[in-house]
């Protein structure tokens, strides 16, 4: 979520405008949504269970013999240690684990527990998982899917020395559904209640793949009556009223561009591969963007109830770089650590589980997701992309589009309004995560950007082409009483070479008679908003590090008047002015950059 500015401006990370004034301190947790974290879970495709203790993964194919080594290993969040900055280490949390070799076994697997309430039985101190894991042919013909009892036992459970004792597969069913078809796609995976199926196939269930497909049955984990595979985009209008308890289905999916997703199998369909949906059923991720192999690895995407139903191209640390590493399967918990049970059902009774927690980020809803490929933990944040209050945010990553592409000439507007932003002249989208923190080591508590980064040479600028017709959207055509905006921005070490006469300023953002954010020679910002037609200036901020990323953000209330300043989320204290009344930006162009006459010059008239 960042904009870079070049003429030397250098970055803004993400812009996040709000129609009512919203506080912006420090959390009271650390965050880790631009942070990725080593695991020594590594594996070829893996699949968690329900309670996100027991984790199998693919370790070795032999094609030869057509045999699979499948390897179970126990997470013990117990053994999850932090640092002083909050940051969690893995190093101990995943046990040695056992290995079976399975003939003719896949890859990507999916758990299927009957009774997801109960995913273990503890017996003589064991405990014994029996779930049900489903995984598609590899060898010796089509990709059909089929589903194997698993008999995973772990000694001394919920301990740091919990281990599994005894791993065995059993019998091989093939899946029907209820006219007796097979169901032919790759990489599966489950709601915990053991009814929807999602996967990677194609509309007509002949083994093609590329789309995002689905199949339902009432009856939790069967082997037989399943509905007949549908693309994902066609939840929404499926008659059968159990598909409906999923909220993933309640609306119609849309792209990052505003466009509707197919409702018929000949539509625009959700393309994507290596499926993870979350237990409940209301978002789904995938990878939305073939990778330099011609295969679905890059662009880790979400959809869902959470991300008001639009395909969301995640901006942080889960996306590290446009084409720097292939994404493949990912996982998490179906519960947040800290709240996994109460003292008296621990083992041994009345431990206690307060100091471990996962996730970390604790700002609002949050993702906990592990990556087998990839042998990571990442934290992607949900809240966020829901507040009914944003007129605008701009992530500042590259847009995803509907057929699954990269589109690097324009970023998405995540507020739901699709004001999708355009780059104009030699503005550019950065091809990896910008650093927003000094050194590794510096404290996650304190607020910071994430994510991607636009490049803004002189005379260039990203446009967002604010529209209204009806004069109804609060902050555009419709006056509003409040508005916050927030960004982090890193001016280049030249900001001010070259600038010796008139007045050496650079727009960091304008919006004719709305408001305008300047920065100005002596390293300081300044705001400005039209409040009643007259324009409203806030004088200079503290001098911004050259160099560096800050954060800013401002806010102001029009009942009271009052306006905030905060950098790096602590207030300025500075004495502002103090204008209640109304404010909107109009519509037309925002420029982030260069304003409206683009200069190009060093030292702007």
């Amino acid at each position: 979520m960042q904009n870079k500015l070049n003429w030397s401006l250098g970055a803004l990370l993400g812009t996040a405008l709000a129609v009512v004034p919203s506080a912006v301190l420090a959390e009271g947790r650390p965050s880790l949504v631009n942070t990725r974290i080593a695991t020594p879970f590594g594996s070829n495709g893996h699949s968690s269970t329900v309670d996100g203790r027991i984790f199998i993964g693919n370790i070795r194919e032999d094609a030869a013999t057509t045999t699979t080594t499948w390897i179970a290993r126990v997470f013990r969040p117990e053994a999850v240690t932090y640092d002083a900055s909050g940051r969690p280490s893995f190093s101990t949390a995943f046990s040695a684990g056992k290995t079976v070799d399975v003939h003719n076994g896949e890859n990507a697997l999916a758990f299927c527990f009957p009774n997801p309430a109960q995913p273990y039985a503890l017996a003589s101190g064991v405990a014994v998982y029996q779930p049900f894991l489903f995984d598609s042919q590899m060898y010796n013909g089509p990709n059909r899917f089929r589903r194997r009892t698993v008999d995973v036992r772990v000694s001394q459970p919920f301990t740091t020395q919990a281990e599994v004792a005894s791993f065995s597969t059993g019998a091989l069913e093939t899946l029907t559904t209820v006219t007796g078809a097979g169901i032919f796609g790759i990489e599966p995976t489950m709601t915990s209640d053991g009814r929807l199926l999602i996967f990677q196939g194609g509309p007509a269930n002949n083994g093609a793949i590329d789309h995002m497909m689905y199949a339902y049955n009432p009856t939790p984990c069967a082997a037989t009556g399943w509905s007949n595979p549908r693309p994902v985009s066609m939840m929404f209008n499926d008659a059968n009223p159990g598909v409906k308890r999923y909220p993933l289905a309640w609306k119609r999916l849309k792209a990052a561009t505003g466009e509707d997703f197919g409702d018929t199998t000949s539509g625009a369909l959700v393309r994507g591969a290596y499926a993870w949906v979350d237990h409940e059923g209301r978002n789904l991720l995938y990878i939305a963007v073939t990778y330099t192999d011609g295969a679905r690895r890059e662009a880790v995407s979400l959809v869902g109830a959470d991300t008001n139903w639009t395909a969301y191209h995640i901006d942080g640390a889960i996306n590290t770089d446009r084409l720097d590493l292939a994404h493949l399967f990912y996982s998490g918990p179906m519960w947040n650590f800290e709240q996994e049970r109460l003292p008296s059902q621990s083992f041994p009774q009345g431990q206690s589980n307060e100091a471990h927690y996962l996730p970390v980020t604790k700002t609002h809803d949050v993702l906990a997701l592990f990556g087998s490929n990839t042998a990571d933990y990442n934290e992607v944040d949900l809240g966020e992309l829901m507040d009914p209050f944003h007129l605008l945010f701009l992530p500042m990553n590259e847009l995803v589009t509907r057929a699954g592409a990269y589109d690097l000439t324009r970023t998405p507007d995540l507020s739901g309004r699709f004001f999708t932003g355009t780059l104009q002249g030699a503005a550019s989208i950065s091809p990896g995560n910008a650093v927003t923190r000094s050194a590794p080591t510096d404290s996650l508590w304190q607020p910071h950007g994430k994510g991607k980064a636009l490049l803004v040479p002189g005379g260039s600028a990203l446009a967002v082409n604010l529209t209204d017709a009806s004069g109804t959207v609060p902050g555009v055509g419709a006056f509003v009483r409040g508005l916050s905006v927030e960004f982090a921005v890193r001016p280049d070490a030249d900001i001010q070479q070259g600038c010796t006469t008139g007045n050496p300023y650079r727009y960091l953002m304008q919006k004719q008679g709305g408001l305008d954010i300047i920065y100005e020679a002596s390293n300081q910002v300044q705001f400005s908003l039209v409040i009643n037609g007259q324009r409203v200036r806030l004088g200079v901020s503290p001098a911004l590090p050259v160099g560096q990323w800050s954060h800013l953000a401002y806010t102001w209330d029009g009942v009271t008047g009052v306006f905030n300043e905060y950098l790096n989320g602590v207030p300025t204290n500075r004495t502002l002015p103090v204008a209640p009344g109304t404010a909107r930006l109009g519509t037309g162009t925002l420029f982030i950059g260069a304003g409206a006459n683009l200069d190009a010059q060093r030292c702007p008239a």
